[in-house]
């Protein structure tokens, strides 16, 4: 089965935070047998988003997803909202937004949206 992690990395995306990812990743390999499909970075306003595709022969459920991608260091907040969601049983819980907006003197203003970057 092929599964999407989602994380929401707070910041830069530097060597340090990617290696850390990266060595966290290894484990997760290790214990469910992944193999990396596919890593895409995208600039937010406030750090990036990295959607991590990956096949294992181990069921994952809702629960798992949340656990891997706070394991992956995305923002714990999101997780824990995410994990809320889960437990409400929403169909869509795990989303990142492409573009953020807020209400700025009675007119929807965008504040945030995703740049595409690179693929590591």
């Amino acid at each position: 089965m092929i599964y999407e992690l989602k994380l929401d990395i707070d910041g830069s995306l530097g060597p340090r935070k990617m290696l850390e990812i990266g060595k966290r990743f290894m484990v997760v390999r290790t214990l469910l047998g992944a193999k990396l499909k596919d890593v895409k970075q995208v600039k937010t306003k406030n750090g990036f988003h990295v959607y991590i595709r990956f096949e294992t022969n181990v069921e994952l459920d809702d629960k798992d997803i949340v656990f891997l991608q706070l394991l992956l260091l995305s923002d714990w907040r999101r997780e824990i909202f995410n994990w809320r969601r889960v437990k409400s049983n929403l169909k869509k819980w795990n989303v990142l937004f492409k573009k953020k907006y807020k209400v700025v003197n009675g007119e929807l203003k965008e504040v945030s949206k995703e740049e595409f970057n690179t693929s590591f």
